[in-house]
């Protein structure tokens, strides 16, 4: 049998019990204080140095990701750079996505693009660990009755070097609450290890996010489903922009099992979805069957017809053209090393055009629920969709832009929402 010490049963015998305390009087004593950290009945407080992680009082520390999850494994590799400075036993680690709008002003812009998350918040989730680390460190010492300089942190423990002993940090967070904050000038004055004494950083660490993955409980926006809802699809016209929709005959359509209409929004000329058309049903197969059934005849822009062809034509032309063409990078003399080399190999390269195809269709589930417009789905732009897409829906259907809300679901993969 495990031994517990007084101070822990006192504590959980406080949270096990301050449910029936609140408006309990007695005359022998006054009420208690159980959010006091000086009182001996404390309720653990999570502890939370900076907007990017949480420290439970049980030690488990959820790192709080502000990026699109969407197969790269970006919440993982955001732990690692925080644990590695805040010194945690990679078992106590948990992540989270918290997303747009609610905690935008905590964790700033949430946009996931140009492969740039690691380097771009690298140095600003280091120094929140570090941040993380130096207040455990001061209050474990503390608690430990040891010099600040003789104690280290390790697999989220606080260690003192001369006596040997040594503090969880749970432990810590159950006996104090730890309201230390650290501000910007703070957190940029602090001091990173160096890249050989990193001790997770480059190690093949088990995936944070796998098993939901694997066993299906992640939810990704094509498993949102509502009551009696129905679905649908786009047919886009052969142009990008300035395509109009003349007539559509949908009567090989009826015959398609759970088909139910097709839509012409008739959007402006200039909107960039001028041309689409909208096929509802009853099932998503029978709206992609009926998608390529529709018989559709577009009035469309000839100067917008473009081929894959064209596009490599004016490539040339622009290569050859050096009065039009944009020079990326101009080091040193290309022409002068050219007529001076003895030997010269002439090739031509090229790539073909490439769709960035998805793991799963383009997808959002729509519902109203209490008044309000539900807008479900996956986006590496939660901040810029959430901002744009109430006014952007708004001014298409005349719905007030404060009924329309957005709820972010997982991601397979994307390019852009829009």
């Amino acid at each position: 049998m495990s031994k517990i010490h007084r101070r822990e049963f006192l504590v959980y015998s406080a949270l096990a019990s301050s449910s029936l305390s609140i408006g309990f009087k007695t005359n022998a004593n006054e009420v208690q204080n159980l959010l006091d950290p000086g009182n001996p009945l404390m309720i653990p407080t999570n502890f939370e140095p900076t907007a990017l992680f949480t420290m439970e009082p049980n030690g488990i520390t959820t790192i709080h990701v502000n990026k699109c999850e969407m197969g790269q494994h970006i919440g993982t590799a955001f732990a690692q750079i925080i644990a590695e400075e805040l010194e945690l036993d990679w078992k106590d680690i948990k992540i989270d996505y918290p997303g747009w709008p609610d905690n935008i002003q905590k964790l700033g812009v949430h946009f996931t693009a140009a492969s740039s998350s690691i380097s771009e918040h690298f140095d600003e989730l280091s120094r929140a660990g570090v941040a993380g680390r130096i207040a455990l460190l001061e209050t474990g010492a503390e608690i430990l009755e040891a010099n600040l300089e003789d104690c280290v942190a390790k697999k989220s423990k606080v260690i003192d070097t001369w006596t040997g002993n040594s503090i969880s940090y749970s432990d810590i967070l159950s006996q104090t609450t730890i309201e230390r904050k650290f501000d910007k000038e703070e957190l940029s004055s602090l001091k990173l290890k160096k890249f050989e004494d990193y001790t997770l950083i480059g190690l093949p660490l088990k995936a944070l996010d796998s098993y939901e993955k694997i066993n299906g409980s992640a939810k990704y926006g094509i498993d949102s489903s509502l009551p009696g809802m129905v679905y649908a699809t786009v047919i886009t016209p052969p142009t990008r922009k300035k395509s109009v929709v003349k007539t559509f005959n949908d009567e090989d359509c009826k015959s398609i099992k759970g088909y139910i209409k097709t839509v012409n929004p008739k959007l402006d000329i200039n909107d960039p979805q001028s041309g689409w058309l909208i096929v509802i049903a009853e099932t998503f197969p029978a709206a992609i069957k009926a998608a390529k059934t529709l018989k559709v005849d577009w009035d469309i822009p000839q100067e917008n017809l473009i081929s894959t062809d064209d596009l490599f034509i004016e490539a040339e032309n622009l290569i050859n053209d050096k009065a039009n063409g944009a020079v990326i990078y101009d080091e040193g003399s290309f022409e002068e090393g050219l007529s001076n080399s003895k030997q010269k190999h002439e090739a031509v390269y090229s790539t073909a055009f490439v769709a960035h195809g998805l793991l799963e269709p383009y997808n959002a589930v729509v519902g109203k629920f209490n008044d309000t417009w539900h807008v479900i789905t996956g986006t590496q732009a939660n901040s810029f969709t959430g901002w744009g897409m109430p006014p952007m829906i708004a001014a298409r259907t005349g719905i007030p832009v404060e009924e329309i809300k957005l709820k972010r679901s997982s991601a397979t993969s994307w390019w852009w929402l829009w």
